[in-house]
């Protein structure tokens, strides 16, 4: 059902990005997929520490009484601050200034929608989640769709209102599937309080919400830079490309970890350490067949890619680039399955310490290398940068086997 639903949205996608680009131009989608890519920032940052933990947790918590009732209080308030650190965020990059609003507004439905999700994702009730993203990825596709030059609206806020639209509907449909499915707290048990829990969470969860907000400024931190030195037509190819092949290869190997989250935290609660190591194995082959396939099928069928984004490539700078953006985001879902014996240890600041490495690294060698090498160099980057976070996670992993501190 997560394979299902992630490849539908994916689909959608492919559809939606090149449509919107030849809708708005080049150079303005430039902008507005910075916005986005901003906006998931930032909301990942503010809600990301009560999503992972909620996954981690839930199995064990959703037995107490008064789980509901707190994550209900933790995401609103979880929200409406994000609200508050977005808007002061976007005051610093106003290139449309009707920003101010929509930015902000946006972040509060999208929070909300993905506190939702991982209450569903948490519950095992993969087909409600599959539901709540066809929903979305087919309201903001309409809106995307029925979008016409000349018709006396501005093409970019309509986008945007598609965007909002999309994340507000899916998150009715889930309010009401939240409310059809309640939890029931074992008799007998410990009640658990909105202050006890947000302890519980927040000292497991911050962490990743930083780590969070590090795994998206390294998907598209290039953009800052790209900007200052090149044509934002042409960084709006880039970008339209990147966005097109990092969700593509992410809609293929997320789905395994998006299954497999709630059933390895539930193993780890049960001491299964065995089973918890044999299904992230498996987990890890697939991924990796699967990146080898990809890699041949962009090669196979990169003429209609660059036909369906209109990208003119004489010199195969976009090309080289798509080789080396698959690879960086291949290898980033995989190091999502070799960091989760630390995750469910809850070495989450060892975590949050090797991503700002990267993050560190990454705009250090933008700064110096993108203004030399443009596209072809920021997509380098991009793959040195995940590529140093699996050989972190691994020479960590092997001490730790080594010296008699295994994590697996």
């Amino acid at each position: 059902m997560y394979a299902f639903s992630i490849l539908f949205t994916g689909a959608v996608n492919f559809i939606a990005i090149p449509v919107l680009k030849i809708k708005i131009g080049s150079g303005e989608f430039a902008y507005l997929n910075l916005y986005m890519n901003l906006l998931l920032i930032v909301s990942y940052i503010g809600a990301g520490w009560l999503v992972q933990s909620c996954i981690r947790f839930f199995s064990s918590a959703s037995r107490q009484p008064g789980f509901g009732s707190s994550y209900k209080k933790l995401s609103i308030i979880s929200a409406f601050v994000t609200v508050v650190a977005a808007f002061i965020t976007v005051v610093f990059f106003k290139h449309y200034s009707w920003m101010l609003i929509a930015f902000p507004l946006t972040i509060l439905f999208v929070n909300l929608q993905s506190l939702a999700l991982a209450w569903m994702q948490a519950s095992i009730k993969p087909k409600v989640v599959a539901v709540a993203e066809i929903i979305r990825s087919l309201v903001f596709l309409s809106f995307i769709l029925v979008l016409k030059k000349d018709q006396g609206y501005n093409l970019i806020i309509m986008a945007w209102v598609g965007w909002l639209a999309s994340y507000a509907l899916s998150l009715v449909f889930l309010w009401g599937m939240v409310k059809r499915y309640p939890v029931s707290a074992e008799p007998g048990k410990e009640a658990i309080d909105t202050r006890s829990a947000f302890t519980k969470f927040s000292a497991f969860g911050f962490p990743l919400s930083l780590f969070l907000g590090a795994h998206f400024t390294l998907f598209f931190a290039d953009r800052f830079f790209l900007l200052k030195h090149q044509p934002p037509e042409l960084v709006g190819h880039y970008s339209a490309l990147f966005d097109v092949l990092q969700k593509g290869i992410g809609f293929v190997l997320s789905p395994f970890i998006t299954a497999a989250y709630p059933l390895l935290a539930r193993l780890y609660e049960e001491h299964n350490h065995s089973d918890v190591k044999k299904l992230s194995t498996k987990i890890l082959r697939w991924q990796l067949l699967i990146t080898v396939l990809v890699l041949l099928g962009y090669w196979l069928c990169w003429p209609l890619l660059k036909a369906i984004l209109h990208i003119d490539d004489a010199g195969h700078m976009f090309f080289i680039s798509g080789f080396l953006m698959i690879g960086g985001a291949a290898i980033w879902q995989i190091n999502m399955m070799l960091h989760k014996p630390f995750e469910l240890e809850h070495k989450t600041w060892f975590l949050l310490a090797i991503a700002t490495i990267c993050v560190g690294a990454l705009l250090l060698a933008d700064y110096f290398i993108v203004p030399i090498y443009g596209f072809v160099g920021a997509a380098a980057v991009f793959f040195t940068a995940t590529l140093l976070y699996s050989v972190i996670i691994l020479a960590r992993r092997s001490y730790g086997v080594h010296g008699g501190k295994a994590v697996n």
